[in-house]
């Protein structure tokens, strides 16, 4: 631990938000052939939802790892990175499947999960009343306050 991060509490970050690692770290060392019918991106990624998020969590995983000897980068690459690129540039199905480098992106070109309301269950003799889950807590800051 650092002096830093022992006087605030927080861990600290190499990078200050998941847009300064993408543009500082992932989209420098990442070179892939991206020519919308193997792999495609969208150059404004920040603009799909479930691209933040896999983004966002490969930046924290990073930052995690970055920190641990031996096989912790190796374990990134292969439990983190692979698997999100893998999706995240999917033709098909990913989220940027509708967008290209070329082309730039296009705004929001798939619906979201149809949902239900969940019904709230009845207290039975056999089953107590679980009552809805909690809400999970928000996703860390796309960017620092300056």
């Amino acid at each position: 631990m650092t002096g830093t991060e022992a006087a605030s509490g927080e861990p600290e970050f190499y990078f200050a938000d998941v847009e300064a690692f993408v543009s500082g770290y992932l989209s420098p060392v990442i070179r892939r052939r991206i020519d919308g019918s193997s792999a495609t991106w969208c150059p404004q990624w920040w603009q799909h939802p479930e691209a933040s998020a896999r983004l966002t969590a490969l930046w924290l995983a990073w930052e995690h790892l970055r920190k641990e000897p031996g096989p912790g980068m190796s374990t990134w690459w292969l439990y983190h990175v692979d698997p999100h690129l893998r999706v995240l540039m999917d033709v098909d199905a990913g989220p940027f499947a509708a967008c290209s480098p070329e082309d730039g992106h296009t705004a929001q070109p798939f619906a979201p999960l149809p949902l239900d309301t969940m019904p709230v269950p009845e207290a039975g003799p056999a089953l107590p009343s679980l009552g809805r889950p909690s809400p999970l807590p928000p996703p860390p800051p796309f960017r620092t306050a300056t």
